[in-house]
Order: C-alpha cells, then structure tokens, then sequence
C-alpha cells in the first residue's frame, strides 16, 4: 500500500515550477520570435494544434491548481485557465514573451477573431476551430502577461483585442453545450463591438458528436465562389454544413441579459458593463435592473434570433418561432435587416407569416432572400407585404424559383413603400406571374427612386406588353442606376426593346439590359444603339442578347460604332448568336469596341453583308475568284508562310486610299509581338482587326498542309475546318 501510494505522488508535478515540468517545456518550446505588436500575433490551427496536443497529451500530470491538492486534470477537464497555469505562464516567462512568439516565426495578421469563455474544454475549442483555414487571434495565445497588466489601465477600444478585431474579416464565437460564452462579459462585449460597432459576420462554431459544425449568417468566401460559378452550389454546401449544428443551444441568447453575466476581475466587469450602457463614468457601479441595458440586451437577442432562425425551420427544435419574431420585433432602435432563406426546404407559406410579425416598423433597410423556397406561395408574401415599414428607404426581395402566383406578386407590387430610393425585386423563373400590370401603378409612387434591379427571368407568360409597362414608368423617373434582366422569357422580340429604348431615363449612369435568349434579332439591337447617344450620363453599360439567332455581324457593328464618348465601360454579349466568334471576343470590353470601331463614319471590315462595306469594295468584290480564301493568318505568320503587310492611313488623304508597306516582325516577347496563341481566352486581344494584310512569302511544303488544300485531309469536308496549334483550335479555311 505504501509503494502504491508513493507511485501516484510521483505520478504527477506538485507545481508547474517544478523542476522537471520546466525541462519538458524548455525541450518542447526551446526558442521564441519577438513579435512587437500584439494583434499580429495570431496563430495557425497547425500552430494551436501543436500546443494542444501537447497539453493533452501531459495534462494527466498535472493538478487543478483552484482545487485541493491531488485532483490530477484530464482531457475532458483541461480549458485555458489550466493552459495558462501549465504552459503559457512557465514556458513563456523565461522569454517574457507570449505563447504565439513561442509558435509563429513572424508577424501574421489575423482572419478570424476568435472569442470563447475561457472554461471551455480546449478540446472542445480545438475542434471548433478545426475549419479554420487562416490565423486566427486568441486573446490567451497573443498576450504576454505583462501585457494583461499593461491594458487594464488603457481605455477598451484601444487594447489590442479591439486592434486584432479591426484586422480580422470575420469573429468567431465557440459555444459548448451550455452555452459558456452566453454568459461571461468580455465575450458579449467582444460580440457586440463586432457585430454592431465593426460590423464583422459573426459566426458560432460548435461540436457534437457528429463533428464540428460552423453556422454563418451568409456563405463563406469558399461558397460564395462555388455560388458564382454554379447557381445554388454554394448555398448547398452552406446548407450541408450547417445541418449538424446543434440549434438549441441558443436557446438561452433570446433571454440574455448582460447585467447578470459573469467575469473573472469585477475591476474590468465594472468598465465593460458601463461601456456597453453608453455611460461616462465606467467606475460606477453597475445596476442589475437598470434600463439602460436594454438597448445592448435587444440588439444581442435580435442578432443570435438572427442567426438561428433558418436552422430553426429547417430542423426539429425547442426553439419557438413565435419567440424568434418577438425577440426580433422587440429591437426597435435597429434600422437595418438581413436574412437569407435561401434553400430552406421548409421555408413556407405559416413561416414567412410568422417572420412577417417580426419586422421592426422603424427599419430602413430591408433584405429578405427566399431564393429555391418551393413551398412559398401567394398566401406568405401578402402576409409580407402587409409588414412592410412605411419609412424603407431599401428593399430587396428575392423570390426566384418559389411557388408564388399572381396574388402574391400583385400585393407586394401594390405595397411598395413611397420614400424608396433603392428597389431590388427578383422573381426569376416563378411561373405563376403571368402580367406586370400591377408593378406598374406600383412604381408609380416611388418618385424618390434612384436605383431599380427587376428580374424577371424565365418568366414564360409575359409579352412586349409587359416590358412596355415597365417603360412608361421609367421615362418619368429619376433612375442613376437601372438592371433588367428578362432572359429567356420566350415570348419577347424586337417590340420589346424598340419599346423600351427611347424611354429609358435620360440621368442613367449605370445600365444592365440582360434580353438572353429570347426572339430578338437585329432591329432590336439597332433600337438600343439608337437609344444610346440621348443618354448623357451614361457611365456603364451591360446588354446581353445571348442565344438571339436573329443577330448579325452587321448590327453588332453599329452597336459598337454608337457608343457614346463618355462610357467608362461597355460589355455586349452577343455569344451564341451569328456574329463570329473573334468578333463576340470584341464586344467584351469597350477597349477594344473602341479599337475596332474608332470613329462613327469609318467602318471596318466586317463581312459580305454589310452596306458599307460592300459599297466601298464593290470592285473588288468582283474580281475576287473562286476557290479557297484566307480567314486567319495568326498561325501563318508563325510559321513564316505570311509576311505582313500594315496598313497605314495618312492624315487628310481621301477614304479608302491607305498606304501599304511591309512591316518587321516584332521580336518574340515583346509587346508588339503576335504570339497570341500562348495567351488565355479571358485576356483580351487589342490588337486592330484589320491592320494586316495577307500575302505568300513562300509555296506551301508542308504535306499536311498540301493534302488539306487538295481536298484529301480528313478536314477538307468541313466548310470551315480547324487546326491544332500550341493547344489551341485555330480556324484556317473557308472553301
């Protein structure tokens, strides 16, 4: 019994000054960084995991130092308070430097802002953060202890958690299954000072046995590209992510109240309860009931309301979502709300009812995305559009893909609040909309209007008609930015835009015009053309008519010949269309519309169909023999097979009287030079389109090129057959 006894008081450090503790430290951390500013002394997941693993691993020796002697830590007990004791403070005093001096070579400046309650097991804080991609600061990890005395004497907004906040991009807040950090000072205060005062996206990460789980209130930078490139894959992956975390657990934000939370100094208790109050004296004692809390109490209930309600509908809880709208509607000195449905599978017709009770009536803003909710119908948005505050200034719905009729759409077109500058209605692809007479009187009304987004995409049963009541409006208003977009809407053609052309408001300074996919031919490009110079202040412009068939090269070229001098920026999109290819590349970019159409009475060589063309070169269109004709010689002029000719016009000499001479060949590399093969598609080619004129420097030896002109190549049976050159398809022949 006694040699049993005396191999357990072995078994464990009596203290973390003892002697062989410190060689074990000494041997793992065995030198440091000196790292001046403490909000870049942020750390890695690999870096926390290197120091964690150790502790965990060695915490079995070591004693709860705030318990009576003999209680040994484990990995189910181990939190911060112990790594501080064990590692931070013995390990770290010898260089009077903090633990991320210890791990981190350099400076790094933080992603993520981390806050959790200091007694959270760090296991548990480990995996949170285990999805963490980028450093991250912690406040027991950036801090030297000398630096922990320093700041209790320095205002709160200027300590170096509040500098690492302003750096981060987003704050991440640990909740373990009590919901620890709920209840202590320091994190509300850091919760509220980024959420409110920085406005950083907050995000809570938690860990159950299904693993860790991160709830964001938005996509994350990773979904948010899936989202851009595939429509609905990121929202998908968030939906995925989020399907695991444990919901309930905020259950206690919704009646939290920051008088009664807890922390470990009442010196610096004192000083953030009085901050968070908005009062000057922070050495006042603080009062459990005073009403002065109640603005910082609304607003932390109303933001973690936020967050959960999208989980609370997609999932079984023991959150109420009558206590969500209350909670939500109880914040009445908010002017701004955002939340995004988008996905939630069980976001329906009784759900938006009950989120329509919790809007604020004094907001100014409002964004409420529903984007792929199929059981929204009509009964949900007049339920909405009842709730909608008199005093919005924005407004910005998202109903695209939803189950929403006639009724549904009429009563928010008829709702719509008078003192609005900023409108953004999308209702893509719901088939129930078949007349938008009703956004017509709608609009009407909103004489303060300056920027307008409707979409309206997908939507089979409108008709010029419709586009036409939407540009009565518009020539009565003071629009600066305008975006429509009726892509793919089937029944649209010409009538449409030649209706809404002449109309569009005179004080547009941004304009996107999306008609894809729909019957619009050349005309109606010629209308928007014509349109163009009577808008004055015209800064960008975007119009698609991708997939129209009735578009020519022709039209393309007097779109682009019309572009005001004042643009800033230009983009049509004419892919899909019968306009060539290395022409649609053209139309990307005003640079080179402009390089390809200079001046408005000179127009290049476009093809056999266009007038002017033709009537420039109507000679020698005749004396052209049948038989094979050059399309490109970008490939030739590597090979040598093609010596250049530049065409070079002499200021006042007559039209069409160009003065040719052959040219050098740039080196290769040089900027000048045509090796435009090695480039991508996404980088423009600038180059004029018709300074180089073709002529053979030397016979054709080349046997494959032989067999494809006789007509014995496998190539020779297409009208325009394609080679293979450095990777890339390049069009030679037109037989």
């Amino acid at each position: 019994m006694a040699e049993a006894a005396e191999t357990k008081q072995s078994a464990y450090f009596v203290s973390p000054a003892d002697e062989k503790h410190q060689q074990i430290l000494r041997e793992t951390f065995p030198s440091c960084s000196h790292i001046d500013c403490p909000e870049q002394r942020s750390v890695t997941f690999e870096q926390l995991q290197t120091v964690l693993s150790f502790a965990l691993a060695n915490c079995h020796t070591w004693q709860d130092l705030e318990r009576p002697r003999g209680h040994l830590l484990s990995s189910e007990t181990l939190n911060s308070y112990h790594l501080i004791d064990w590692v931070i403070k013995p390990a770290a005093t010898p260089w009077s430097c903090s633990l991320a001096e210890l791990l981190a070579e350099e400076p790094q400046d933080p992603s993520t802002f981390v806050i959790c309650a200091w007694r959270q097991q760090l296991q548990e804080v480990r995996d949170c953060l285990s999805q963490q991609p980028e450093p991250f600061w912690m406040a027991a990890c950036a801090l030297r202890e000398s630096d922990i005395e320093a700041e209790k004497s320095v205002e709160l907004r200027e300590r170096s958690c509040c500098k690492a906040m302003k750096i981060a991009r987003s704050v991440v807040l640990t909740l373990d299954e009590e919901a620890s950090a709920l209840k202590r000072t320091w994190c509300l205060w850091e919760v509220s000072l980024g959420a409110f005062e920085l406005r950083k996206p907050l995000e809570l990460a938690a860990c159950t046995t299904a693993g860790a789980s991160v709830l964001t209130s938005g996509l994350t930078a990773y979904e948010e590209k899936l989202e851009n490139k595939t429509q609905g894959l990121g929202y998908r992956m968030k939906a995925q992510r989020e399907r695991n975390f444990p919901v309930d657990r905020l259950a206690s934000a919704l009646s939290l109240a920051v008088q009664t939370s807890g922390c470990t100094d009442e010196h610096e208790r004192r000083h953030l309860l009085n901050t968070m109050a908005g009062k000057k004296d922070l050495e006042e004692a603080p009062k459990m009931h005073a009403s002065s809390y109640g603005k910082v109490n609304d607003k932390l209930r109303s933001l973690f309301a936020q967050i959960a309600w999208y989980q609370t509908v997609e999932s079984p809880s023991i959150i109420n979502r009558h206590q969500l709208a209350d909670v939500l509607a109880a914040d009445v000195r908010t002017d701004s709300l955002v939340m995004d449905f988008s996905g939630c599978q069980k976001m329906d017709d009784a759900n938006l009812e009950v989120l329509a009770t919790g809007i604020p009536r004094q907001l100014v803003k409002l964004e409420l995305r529903f984007w792929m909710c199929a059981q929204l119908e009509s009964k949900g948005l007049e339920a909405l559009a009842k709730s909608l505050p008199a005093g919005l200034k924005t407004l910005v719905l998202d109903f695209r893909y939803c189950g929403v009729g006639q009724a549904g759409f009429d009563a928010v077109a008829s709702s719509l609040p008078a003192g609005l500058t900023y409108l953004s209605l999308s209702f893509g692809y719901v088939s129930g909309i078949k007349s938008l007479g009703s956004l017509e009187r709608g609009l009407g009304r909103l004489e303060s209007l300056r920027s307008l987004t409707l979409d309206f995409s997908g939507l089979d049963g409108l008709g010029d008609g419709d586009v036409g009541c939407i540009a009565d409006v518009l020539k009565c208003g003071k629009l600066r930015n305008l975006f429509l977009n009726f892509k793919a809407c089937r029944f649209l053609c010409d009538a449409a835009v030649e209706t809404l052309a002449p109309k569009l408001p005179k004080t547009l300074t941004q304009l996107e015009l999306d008609f894809a996919e729909n019957d619009i031919t050349a005309a109606g490009v010629d209308a928007l053309g014509a349109s163009l110079p009577l808008l004055t202040e015209l800064v960008v412009l975007h119009a698609s008519f991708q997939d129209c068939p009735g578009i020519n090269e022709a039209s393309a070229a007097r779109f682009a010949q019309r572009l005001p001098s004042h643009l800033q920026g230009a983009k049509l999109n004419v892919m899909g269309t019968m306009v060539p290819f290395n022409i649609q590349k053209i139309c990307r970019r005003l640079q080179t519309m402009r390089a390809w159409m200079p001046q408005p009475g000179r127009i290049r060589r476009l093809g056999s169909k266009d007038k002017a063309i033709a009537g420039q070169q109507g000679n020698n269109q005749k004396e052209k023999k049948a038989g094979l004709q050059l399309r490109s010689v970008e490939m030739l002029l590597h090979r040598g097979l093609v010596q250049p000719l530049v065409v070079q016009v002499t200021p006042g000499s007559p039209a069409g009287s160009p003065k040719v001479k052959p040219s050098q060949k740039p080196p290769s590399g040089s900027p000048g030079s045509l090796d435009r093969h090695g480039r991508s598609y996404s980088e423009p080619w600038i180059r004029p389109m018709n300074p180089v004129l073709p002529k053979i420097a030397k016979p054709l030896k080349d046997p494959s090129m032989t067999s494809l002109i006789s007509g014995s190549h496998p190539e020779s049976m297409f009208s325009r057959p394609r080679t293979i050159y450095r990777g890339c398809s390049e069009p030679l022949w037109t037989l």
